[in-house]
């Protein structure tokens, strides 16, 4: 009989570093295969992200892991780049925002392979007691995001 691995902490956040490089590489290669399959080819095709905006992602501190140790080896569940300010893909949006708080936006999000679903709550603003992000490796499932009307 196999022995079975023991997860030995809690689920945490940490940023990237350029250690890091050779698993996120693999992380995101797994999002674009996984999201082909799924009938969506085209949204990341084999090339995104670029590597030189994962690189300044990493180099400027926006790329966050969320990590977990398992038999004493920490393993990257997911990364995501978390960026601050006014966001020029959403500048111009079809509807309106229904405020004009500043926000986060979070791009490049992908999961490791063999993680199907992660439901990850943030402190929220004092208006909401959580911010929810659900990662479901399905290309079509809703997307999430800052609310606009």
């Amino acid at each position: 009989m196999g022995e079975e691995s023991v997860i030995t902490s809690e689920r945490r956040f940490r940023r990237a570093t350029m250690a890091d490089w050779p698993t996120m590489q693999k992380i995101y290669e797994h999002a674009r295969k996984l999201m082909a399959s799924n009938g969506n080819p085209t949204q990341w095709g084999d090339k995104f992200p670029r590597e030189e905006v994962v690189r300044d992602d990493v180099e400027s501190q926006r790329t966050v892991l969320l990590v977990d140790t398992v038999d004493g080896k920490e393993r990257v569940l997911a990364q995501f780049a978390l960026c601050p300010g006014v966001d020029p893909t959403y500048v111009n949006i079809d509807g309106a925002w229904l405020d004009d708080d500043p926000y986060v936006t979070i791009h490049r999000i992908a999961s490791s392979d063999g993680i199907d679903k992660l439901d990850i709550e943030f402190p929220g603003p004092p208006s909401r007691s959580t911010v929810s992000i659900s990662l479901i490796s399905d290309s079509r499932a809703p997307p999430r995001g800052r609310r606009y009307r």
